[in-house]
């Protein structure tokens, strides 16, 4: 029992740092030198203000962007909403019905993720992926792909997603965080021309 409480306190205590850190670069800093991911790489832009519920079984490479609210989900299914409701979870505990089995998770270099979105176990994303806001990522993405839905389906090449938009590629630090932003807002219009074209007319 002292072992697992003293686990908490200190998960509690990373917690507590990562809401205290003013930026992304500060907290990516912040988790690699506290060496509790399996990797996390160099400059790594690490936005969400949690951890996941077992960062040593996810490894994260060097210069990737990890936007706010994404959430990677080590010991959940993906099937339905990835989300336990308080009465799930309260019905599985009177029921000893465990959460299903755990499965690490590998981010390659150069790696966008956008906000909200949802990385299952067992997958692997690729070197310079982009992956839009609010996917749900379920199964390896190749490198070089840019991914939006759920589940995430690839939707074209990062090399001729820049090509047709060349001051949309990445760089580092700002440029990175203005080239995600760039592809969320496209994303967010392509979803509404979407509901529009799928909606009758009421005019």
């Amino acid at each position: 029992m002292p072992g697992k409480i003293g686990r908490q306190m200190g998960k509690m205590k990373h917690m507590v740092s990562l809401h205290l850190l003013r930026s992304g670069q500060m907290r990516g800093k912040y988790l690699r030198k506290q060496k509790l991911f399996r990797h996390m790489g160099k400059d790594v832009d690490y936005m969400p203000k949690e951890l996941p519920s077992h960062p040593d079984l996810i490894s994260i490479g060097n210069n990737v962007l990890i936007a706010p609210g994404v959430r990677f989900l080590t010991d959940r299914s993906l099937k339905d909403s990835g989300h336990e409701t308080l009465y799930q979870r309260i019905r599985r505990k009177l029921q000893s019905k465990p959460l299903e089995p755990a499965g690490c998770i590998k981010i390659d270099d150069g790696v966008l993720i956008g906000t909200n979105s949802r990385i299952g176990r067992n997958v692997r994303v690729g070197r310079n992926v982009i992956i839009l806001a609010h996917s749900v990522v379920t199964e390896d993405i190749l490198p070089g792909s840019v991914v939006r839905g759920n589940p995430a389906k690839v939707i074209c090449k990062a090399e001729n997603y820049y090509r047709v938009h060349p001051r949309r590629n990445p760089g580092s630090g700002a440029s990175r965080r203005r080239s995600l932003a760039e592809a969320e807002a496209e994303f967010v219009e392509w979803m509404w021309k979407k509901f529009e074209d799928e909606h009758i007319t009421m005019e």
